[in-house]
């Protein structure tokens, strides 16, 4: 079932825009119309009610400031509601990325306000995407990981498509004597973090994660946590 967007149909005219569907079937029916539509109004819904929430408590007015994380934290909280919207074909769920900057209003997570390049064309990059990810981490985690820049860039790296990096993110951090909980509990863990994106991104720069059963993926992702938290190079492990 398609996902229903607005978009600008002509580059002489980019703040004209007109309704889009986004659809892995190629053919758009009355029903997968309906369907769309009847979505949009629900993320219209939940948009308002979570920018109200976030005014209410004060973090609205965090924008453009350090405390931001935690303003994106508590978005992606509520961002789990698009788990439960029906779109038929799960390969057009990820359009609903893209679509909530249709009605994100005051929290639009960009400066200017206006849809990014970067999820025009590709939704996974979407900042709501990453911070539905990084509602997933306990409070804590996310305080360690540091800002909302460093999170931005490790969810940048390509192999952050695969989802089970943040499922092992949520598991290892909830594990009390694995590497990354101890990473989570070093003085310096800000700075570990860092080199922790930089390791996972050198790692898996080019690779398919996908080859990768759980138990391997994990295996890996341990092993650089590890070395990040013994002091080796995160080149080391090639």
């Amino acid at each position: 079932m398609p996902v229903l967007i607005r978009e600008s149909q002509t580059s002489e005219r980019p703040d004209v825009l007109e309704v889009t569907y986004k659809t892995n079937g190629g053919i758009l029916t009355e029903d997968g119309e309906a369907l769309a539509k009847r979505n949009d109004q629900i993320i219209k819904q939940r948009m308002r009610q979570i920018a109200a929430e976030m005014r209410e408590v004060g973090l609205l007015n965090s924008k453009g400031k350090p405390g931001v994380l935690r303003l994106w934290w508590e978005v992606g909280r509520r961002l789990g509601f698009l788990s439960e919207i029906d779109v038929g074909d799960e390969r057009d769920r990820i359009w609903l990325w893209r679509a909530l900057y249709d009605h994100a209003g005051s929290l639009n997570p960009t400066r200017s306000g206006r849809l990014p390049v970067r999820v025009r064309h590709y939704p996974r990059n979407s900042y709501f995407r990453y911070m539905a990810m990084l509602g997933q981490l306990e409070w804590s985690v996310a305080q360690a990981i540091g800002d909302w820049s460093s999170w931005v860039e490790l969810c940048d790296s390509r192999c952050f498509n695969d989802g089970r990096l943040v499922t092992w993110f949520v598991k290892r951090t909830r594990s009390p004597n694995s590497p990354l909980k101890r990473l989570e509990r070093a003085r310096n863990h800000r700075n570990l973090f860092r080199r922790l994106a930089k390791a996972i991104r050198h790692r898996f720069n080019k690779a398919d994660t996908s080859v990768l059963d759980e138990n391997e993926l994990y295996a890996e992702l341990d092993a650089l946590a590890a070395c990040v938290l013994g002091g080796e190079s995160v080149e080391s492990r090639g």
